[in-house]
């Protein structure tokens, strides 16, 4: 897993790191900053604005978070070797088919498979728009590795996160979840 380069701040990300943890090309994130309503300040976007509208996280909270996850699941390798939660999601998301090649199943089998309603995914996407669904390598590889669902803090509702957030036709904040069909079988969901 790849870990994002030195961002020039830990509070906030340049449009040019916006685009790389995001995953996408210059050409995009006007679009999705407008569609999120995240605030350039100075230039910046700040982290907890992006963990907010993107992520549907608490951002403030990953700092002490990682100590619970480790608790929660003592047995981890993954959560034991990881130094700073924050700085793990700050990893670029990775697509559909990036996500199931860590699976080990083909983007196209896997495609087919969901539309049939045989399988669904155990972890969230996060939707940077119609048709643009991407995933947090560090969900997808604690699952595949160890049969685990990170139980990450949900961003609170407050005057402070961008308006619509909730809407139905976005989901709670730009997030679907559901579970693994055939996945769900062979590993085991530590969620309380």
């Amino acid at each position: 897993m790849q870990i994002c380069p030195n961002p020039r701040s830990t509070y906030a990300a340049t449009q040019a790191e916006l685009c790389r943890h995001l995953s996408v090309e210059r050409s995009s994130i006007n679009q999705i900053v407008r569609r999120k309503q995240l605030v350039n300040v100075a230039g910046l976007y700040p982290w907890h604005q992006i963990w907010r509208a993107l992520h549907g996280i608490e951002g403030t909270l990953l700092s002490t978070h990682l100590d619970e996850l480790r608790l929660q699941h003592r047995n981890s390798i993954i959560l034991a070797e990881t130094k700073n939660l924050e700085t793990a999601l700050k990893t670029p998301l990775i697509d559909f088919s990036g996500m199931a090649g860590l699976l080990g199943v083909k983007p196209n089998t896997l495609s087919r498979r969901i539309a049939d309603g045989r399988e669904t995914l155990p972890f969230p996407s996060v939707n940077l728009g119609p048709r643009k669904r991407m995933f947090r390598p560090l969900e997808v590889l604690v699952w595949r590795e160890e049969g685990l669902l990170l139980d990450l803090p949900k961003a609170r509702d407050t005057d402070a996160s961008p308006k619509g957030q909730n809407s139905k036709e976005e989901g709670s904040f730009g997030l679907e979840k559901a579970v693994f069909g055939a996945f769900s079988q062979k590993k085991e969901a530590c969620v309380d």
